[in-house]
C-alpha cells in the first residue's frame, strides 16, 4: 500500500487499537515464506489471487460469526450460487451456458479455443464484481489500465534487473504480481512467483531464464488484454 503495508496495518489494528476483527490477506502467488508473514503479524488467514470464487467464500465464511449465513455457497447447483447478504451471484460451472451478461464479458470462442484462461481470465472478477452493467465498465477501465500500465512497471523491473538491484526486483514483481492476478495470469503469477524466490540466491543465469518466462507471459497477458478491450469497448 502507498503509506504502509498489510503487515504493518494488522500490527496497527493488533496491537495499538487491541481489535480482534478477522483480518484476510488477498496477495497473489501465496508463498510458505509469505504465509507466516501474514501469520505472524496477526491476520487470520489469506486469499490468493488469482481469485478462485468458490476458495475466496469458503475462506471469508470461516471468519464470520456463528449463524450470519451472509456468505453461502452452493456447489452442484446449476449455476452455483453464491449469497453475499442479499446478493445472488450465479457461479459458473464446467458445461453450463453463460447468461447474456455473462456473453457479454468472454472471449469469443473461437479465441477461447486457442488462448488459455490461465493466461487471461476475467469471469471470476466478473462473478466478484456481481456483473452488472456498471461493474462491467469497471472491468473494462481495470483493463484498459493494465494495458496502458504494465509496459513502464515491468521496463521497471528490468532496470532494477540490469543494476543487481534485486531486492527491489522482487519487490517490483510482487506488486506486479497483484494486478495482473486479479485478471486470471495464473501462468505469469507462477512464473514471477518462482523468479521472487530465486532472486536471493543471486544465481544470475537461473535468474536470467526465469525473467525471459516471465515477460513471455506477461507478453501473452497483455496480447489476450488487448483482445478483449478490441472486443469490449467502454461506453464512456
Amino acid at each position: 500500500m502507498p503509506v504502509m503495508d498489510g503487515f504493518t496495518a494488522t500490527r496497527i489494528i493488533r496491537d495499538e487499537l487491541q481489535l480482534t476483527l478477522p483480518i484476510l490477506a488477498m496477495t497473489a502467488g501465496v508463498t510458505e515464506f509469505e504465509q507466516q508473514q501474514c501469520i505472524a503479524s496477526g491476520m487470520n488467514d489469506l486469499i490468493a489471487k488469482p481469485i478462485e470464487v468458490e476458495q475466496m467464500l469458503a475462506t471469508i465464511n470461516r471468519y464470520l460469526p456463528g449463524g450470519m449465513g451472509l456468505v453461502n455457497y452452493v456447489p452442484g447447483a446449476t449455476p452455483a450460487l453464491a449469497q453475499i447478504g442479499e446478493v445472488v451471484i450465479p457461479l459458473p460451472t464446467e458445461g453450463s451456458k453463460p447468461t447474456l451478461a455473462q456473453k457479454d464479458i468472454t472471449l469469443p470462442v473461437t479465441e477461447q479455443k486457442h488462448l488459455s484462461k490461465d493466461i487471461f481470465n476475467v469471469e471470476p472478477l466478473y462473478t466478484v464484481m456481481a456483473g452488472d452493467t456498471a461493474n462491467i465498465e469497471k472491468i473494462i477501465r481495470l483493463i484498459r489500465n493494465f494495458v496502458e500500465t504494465t509496459e513502464q512497471k515491468i521496463e521497471e523491473v528490468r532496470e532494477a534487473k540490469l543494476q543487481g538491484q534485486y531486492q527491489h526486483m522482487a519487490s517490483l514483481l510482487h506488486s506486479l504480481r497483484g494486478s495482473v492476478g486479479m485478471l486470471g495470469a495464473k501462468h505469469f503469477v507462477e512464473a514471477s512467483r518462482d523468479l521472487e524466490l530465486i532472486l536471493a540466491s543471486s544465481d544470475f543465469e537461473e535468474i536470467d531464464i526465469l525473467f525471459k518466462k516471465v515477460e513471455q507471459e506477461l507478453a501473452a497477458t497483455m496480447a489476450m488484454a488487448k483482445a478483449w478491450l478490441a472486443d469490449h469497448p467502454s461506453s464512456f
